[in-house]
């Protein structure tokens, strides 16, 4: 093992000193706004003799590097030039020639609320580990799809006994203007499928539905499903419903509910607040208001009971400088005046979720009766205020 590490560094260095040497004014750049880390998602092979990781290349260009760990031999799989994509990640697959990979980034859509304002997007690509024959792995995309297609799979289940097979959560998108057509797309929401990475063929395993996701047991069988409440409007009531699967059975069972503890109608309260516009974060359709740094508000839960609370989940419009950044939680079990423990801090993305109104956000469980949000930071440093969108606390009353 301490042989195969020696050649993976050694490999790592080499292709460092085959780069050309970094202009002065690039490197005073990269110390100002931080450069990129040399190895980032290393993949190991099933039989553990080959690796495959990320590493920065000129300017903005992402390479994907695989290597025998036995020869030492590395080569290139595939490259992005962030322009705009960039390669987030790829892994090896159970078969010996085929890897997957996902590259995403933001793109301008005319069609947003800002008209142009940009969207994030990530793809799947199956490929062979020389970079030939790349392959999307999300349903085909046409010019008559009803909505944009932001994300188009996500693997569930890397299915290591088949060979170069996985079960991936599809995207499927109905077609519309479809007049003088006699086939077309009506199937939609995300379904699970079986995928041969070689030939491309699928078979379903779960049928599209309007479900947030799916979970598996790690032995190829779908045992768990989320989905979203949602109204008429086509608006989320804030409520995510969880149904499991007994071994051997399709049938679904009811396994819990997450409810939104912001809602007026499930019982939230703001008691305290900095300042009046935090009503606007209870709101339940999509929506964003001003609130100033640093400002706070504090929520009674149902009828002040305990409850159990996992996540967050915050709207952003658009990217703007001035989005809402990081967010501190603290949970009071006493008064609504403390004393307050802090929880965590998140991180929010700066672009507006396409898949789903808000953004979701988790963490370890906790129990409160009383909730306290506090700004902590914008996109941009040293702006006296911002835009925050309306939020949902995701938990359940005990």
């Amino acid at each position: 093992m301490n042989f195969r590490v020696s050649l993976l560094a050694s490999a790592i260095g080499l292709l460092w000193v085959a780069a050309p040497v970094a202009a002065a004014d690039l490197a005073t750049d990269a110390k100002a706004f931080g450069a990129r880390l040399s190895v980032a998602a290393p993949s190991l092979s099933l039989d553990g003799n080959s690796v495959m990781y990320l590493t920065p290349g000129p300017g903005r260009i992402t390479v994907a590097v695989a290597g025998d760990l036995n020869t030492g031999q590395f080569h290139t799989v595939t490259r992005t030039d962030g322009k705009p994509e960039s390669l987030d990640w790829c892994n090896f697959t159970s078969s010996s020639k085929r890897a997957v990979c996902r590259f995403g980034g933001l793109v301008p859509w005319q069609g947003s609320v800002d008209n142009g304002a940009p969207v994030g997007f990530s793809r799947l690509v199956a490929l062979d580990l020389d970079g030939s024959n790349p392959k999307l792995m999300g349903q085909p995309e046409t010019a008559h799809d009803e909505w944009i297609r932001q994300y188009d799979s996500q693997v569930i289940d890397w299915l290591v006994n088949s060979d170069g097979q996985v079960l991936v959560n599809r995207l499927y998108v109905p077609e519309a203007d479809t007049t003088g057509k006699l086939v077309y797309r009506v199937k939609k929401g995300w379904g699970v499928d079986r995928l041969d990475l070689t030939s491309m063929r699928s078979n379903v395993v779960e049928s599209p539905r309007q479900a947030a996701g799916y979970q598996t047991d790690g032995l190829g069988n779908v045992r768990l499903m989320s989905v979203f409440g949602d109204r008429h409007s086509g608006s989320v009531t804030g409520e995510i419903k969880y149904f499991y699967r007994t071994t051997g059975s399709r049938d679904w069972k009811d396994l819990t509910s997450v409810t939104n503890l912001l809602d007026p109608e499930q019982g939230g309260k703001l008691v305290i607040a900095s300042e009046d516009n935090w009503k606007d974060v209870m709101q339940k359709e999509p929506r964003t208001t001003v609130i100033g740094s640093h400002g706070f508000a504090v929520f009674a839960l149902r009828d002040d009971k305990p409850a159990t609370i996992d996540g967050i989940a915050v709207y952003v419009e658009s990217t703007n400088s001035r989005n809402l950044k990081e967010l501190s939680i603290y949970a009071a079990d006493q008064s609504e005046t403390g004393p307050f423990r802090k929880i965590t801090t998140v991180t929010l993305p700066n672009y507006r979720n396409m898949r789903a109104p808000l953004h979701e956000l988790k963490f370890e469980p906790f129990t409160a009766r009383y909730v306290k949000l506090e700004i902590v930071s914008w996109q941009e440093a040293g702006v006296p205020n911002g835009y925050v969108g309306n939020m949902q606390l995701l938990g359940r009353v005990r």
